[in-house]
């Protein structure tokens, strides 16, 4: 059962590789508008190589440190939240898709200061923030040139 804890620790950061690949060559397929020094791929693309530049980093850490995580593992009690926290991640992707960066973003950093904090929860994290931070992303990215999905469900409006 130790083995299968510690493998854990470096099986996630393997899988999340694998999503971070699929989400950069993904983001290639986005409609490209002309013109822009940046087109709307840029910026998942950016968040797809700094998932994978994490990705790596555990991996690189799992493997320099693997004896020292055995010994930490006979302590520790594995936490679902972090494949909670996952699923989040695939949902937004789903979601950005389907309704667009802001409704998607609004319900994933709501759902996921809720999976996280620990706690009585606060205005500004279960509120405020959720919905300030993606509807300002949305609307800086616009003044760049960059325009980020409003979703298949809004195009007709």
């Amino acid at each position: 059962m130790l083995r299968r804890k510690v493998m854990g620790e470096l099986i996630l950061p393997i899988i999340m590789m694998f999503v971070a690949l699929a989400f950069y060559n993904a983001a290639g397929n986005l409609n490209l508008i002309e013109g822009f020094p940046m087109t709307s791929a840029s910026y998942p693309q950016t968040l797809a190589i700094m998932m994978m530049v994490c990705s790596a980093f555990l991996i690189v850490r799992f493997c320099i440190r693997h004896k020292k995580y055995i010994a930490a593992e006979r302590n520790r009690v594995f936490d679902p939240r972090i494949f909670l926290a996952f699923l989040l991640l695939v949902a937004l992707y789903i979601g950005i898709d389907w309704i667009g960066y802001i409704p998607s973003g609004i319900i994933f950093l709501v759902l996921l200061s809720r999976l996280l904090i620990k706690g009585k929860p606060s205005l500004l994290d279960n509120v405020i923030l959720p919905v300030c931070l993606p509807v300002a992303l949305f609307y800086i990215f616009q003044l760049m040139g960059i325009f980020l999905p409003t979703g298949r469900l809004f195009l007709r409006f």
